[in-house]
């Protein structure tokens, strides 16, 4: 080893001593994070200054010496700053994000939720500066929630020059990472992640739930396992076939079966063994009202969300049947999807169309008809994305139905009791794609 190379690995070894110190300091004063701690490996490297990715804390050695001189507290803060991001999935984003406005969303989230920790080993001259900004949204009574922060500034059409100047006073560690795709799947490299820090921040949530003194962190918890769980979850509910049973003629000893039959009056010793077949996607169809009481941009993200959601199941893999069918007060579109290739380019190139009444009833007789010809299986699922203000079918199909209503005009509708309903707010679906 020469001696540049010494001095490398000396200087990595000092900066993961500084980083455990760091670790070590937070959590003494903060233990309910040592589980999401414990998640986070810190890895040096020379092309990131301080990142995270996935499960890793990348950073690169000099740098951290760098704030380390400035005082440890900032090192403090950097790591906690980047461990939050990985807690609250700050890092799980659709396609169409505002790349500049969520990077600033997310970090005024996660500082805001430092600063009201009150921890003093992190507090830094950096906290002081952000005050101004953070009083000025409160003061418009937005929640500091990185996905509420978001459609603030998306609304205020805060552009990309305005939102870095901003981000100045609340940046610790680089998000590009973020945003890396897999090449193949279009899928973000590390969204297989995503589930493991869910689950740690949802019993986080749980156990903090009536703790005093940690309101923001609690808020951006219950922020991302609220809207994680109900959409999400019901999805990949609906969208699985039920328990297939069926017989199995290779889980059986033949032997004994026949020596039943010869001995004991017909009877077989061992029946033929039922296995089920679980997990499978089933024949779903999309439908999506598109008359004019629905907005294109909620239908389009929509479409993001589930699409999101059904790319990260683990059923969805291969080849599938999936329909998507515009309709106002009549079919509108009707598209056939087999691949994540069709599907992806689908959502990329959708086209809302209609715009006209609204009446649920072309779309089943649709169904109806495709399910005659064979194009449908016969326990195939619809879900119809509404605002539930249209003509309802009189009968209950063959088939579960289920009716995704937003807004509040849902309130004052009345669905079929023979089919499911879940109720999202307007920032649900809007909060879907990040």
């Amino acid at each position: 080893m020469n001696e540049t190379e010494q001095k490398e690995t000396q200087a990595k070894q000092i900066a993961y001593k500084i980083l455990a110190l760091a670790k070590d300091s937070v959590l003494s004063e903060l233990p309910f994070l040592e589980r999401a701690a414990a998640r986070l490996i810190p890895a040096a490297n020379d092309t990131f200054s301080f990142a995270g990715s996935g499960s890793l804390l990348l950073f690169e050695p000099w740098y951290l010496f760098s704030l380390f001189r400035q005082g440890q507290d900032l090192v403090n803060r950097a790591w906690l700053h980047t461990l939050l991001h990985r807690l609250l999935c700050h890092n799980l984003v659709g396609k169409s994000i505002n790349r500049p406005l969520w990077n600033l969303a997310c970090d005024v989230a996660v500082e805001n939720i430092i600063n009201d920790l009150g921890v003093d080993l992190l507090q830094t001259p950096p906290a002081e500066a952000q005050q101004p900004f953070l009083d000025g949204l409160k003061d418009q009574g937005i929640r500091l929630t990185a996905e509420q922060l978001y459609q603030a500034f998306c609304r205020s059409r805060m552009g990309a020059e305005q939102a870095g100047e901003i981000r100045e006073h609340f940046f610790a560690d680089q998000h590009s990472l973020w945003y890396e795709q897999d090449q193949q799947s279009g899928d973000p490299v590390h969204a297989d992640f995503g589930e493991d820090w869910k689950k740690i921040a949802g019993k986080l949530e749980t156990a903090l739930s009536e703790a005093k003194g940690k309101d923001a962190l609690i808020q951006n918890l219950h922020e991302l396992c609220r809207s994680g769980r109900q959409y999400t979850n019901f999805l990949r509910r609906f969208g699985r076939n039920r328990e297939v049973m069926r017989l199995s003629m290779d889980e059986y000893d033949r032997n004994y079966y026949s020596f039943g039959m010869r001995h004991y009056g017909n009877i077989p010793l061992i029946e033929p063994l039922e296995y089920s077949d679980r997990n499978r996607l089933r024949d779903l169809v999309i439908a999506i009202d598109t008359s004019g009481s629905v907005k294109g941009d909620l239908v389009q993200r929509f479409i993001q969300h589930s699409y999101d959601i059904l790319m990260g199941s683990e059923e969805f893999r291969d080849t599938f049947n999936v329909r998507i069918v515009q309709c106002d007060d009549r079919i509108q579109e009707d598209v056939s999807l087999h691949t994540r290739e069709e599907f992806g380019r689908y959502v990329q190139a959708l086209e809302v169309k209609g715009l006209g009444g609204t009446d649920f009833r072309p779309v089943f007789q649709l169904i109806q008809r495709e399910i005659n010809a064979g194009h449908l299986a016969s326990d195939c699922g619809l879900l119809y994305f509404t605002d539930g203000d249209g003509y309802y079918p009189e009968e209950r199909p063959a088939w579960d139905t289920a009716f995704i209503l937003f807004g509040d005009a849902w309130k004052e509708r009345q669905t079929p009791e023979w089919a499911e309903s879940l109720a999202l707010r307007e920032e649900d679906i809007l909060d879907g794609v990040l």
